[in-house]
């Protein structure tokens, strides 16, 4: 699995198709994530930094996207993130589903992490997602709290990388 930096308007299209088909899976399994109103391209845009996004390549297709931060996050603004890297919004694209990829994904960011030097990768989601957050915690990250923002329980979890 290949983490390419994109910031030009075919990757953010990419991203959005990606993160929109996350949306309807989820909205049809009846466990709502984000909307399509929270994931269309003008507010990605507002929400991230354009160096943050990122697709996955697999086998020479893009096979989803997500969102990499260093130094500081508005939800782990309690600590000094100097020494993490942070990721929001992971999707895998629905053709690409039950392929293992979500997990060499995740081997990506923590390679990104390694490299950089930094110690820790940290996420969040939902603390009502127990899928979700099983992914995460089989992975191998240790959650560290529920945080309260904008009327939102996040878990937070966190995987040192040295």
């Amino acid at each position: 699995m290949e983490l390419v930096r994109v910031d030009n308007e075919q990757g953010w299209l990419f991203a959005e198709a990606f993160l929109n088909e996350t949306v309807e899976r989820c909205n049809q399994r009846d466990i709502p994530l984000w909307t399509h109103e929270q994931v269309c391209m003008d507010v990605l845009k507002k929400s991230y930094p354009a160096d943050s996004l990122y697709l996955f390549r697999y086998q020479g297709n893009f096979v989803g996207c997500v969102f990499i931060v260093s130094g500081a996050d508005e939800i782990w603004s309690d600590i000094d993130g100097s020494d993490s890297l942070f990721f929001h919004k992971l999707a895998i694209g629905d053709k690409y589903l039950s392929q293992g990829l979500g997990h060499l994904a995740l081997e990506g960011i923590v390679q990104m992490a390694k490299n950089c030097g930094l110690s820790w990768l940290r996420c969040d989601c939902r603390a009502q997602r127990p899928r979700l957050r099983a992914f995460y915690e089989r992975f191998g990250f240790c959650y560290v709290d529920t945080k309260e923002l904008s009327g939102l329980a996040l878990a937070r979890y966190q995987l040192p990388t040295v």
